[in-house]
């Protein structure tokens, strides 16, 4: 199942609501925090979109070497 920012866009939506109820209601710990996992939910997001990187080639000596 391919996971994209776009469908998991949800979730910076709620954080960012959340974030504002604290801001608008005296709770300015808790939104720092929430601040704090939006900042979190788009780095994880991001590398959802990135392949995992290729090993490198092994070197193996040439078996031709005379």
């Amino acid at each position: 199942m391919e996971r994209t920012r776009v469908t998991q866009h949800w979730i910076i939506e709620a954080l960012t609501d959340l974030r504002l109820y604290a801001a608008e209601n005296d709770l300015p710990a808790l939104a720092e925090h929430l601040e704090a996992a939006i900042e979190l939910a788009h780095l994880e997001l991001a590398n959802l979109d990135d392949p995992p990187p290729e090993p490198p080639p092994e070197d193996k000596p040439d078996k031709d070497d005379g």
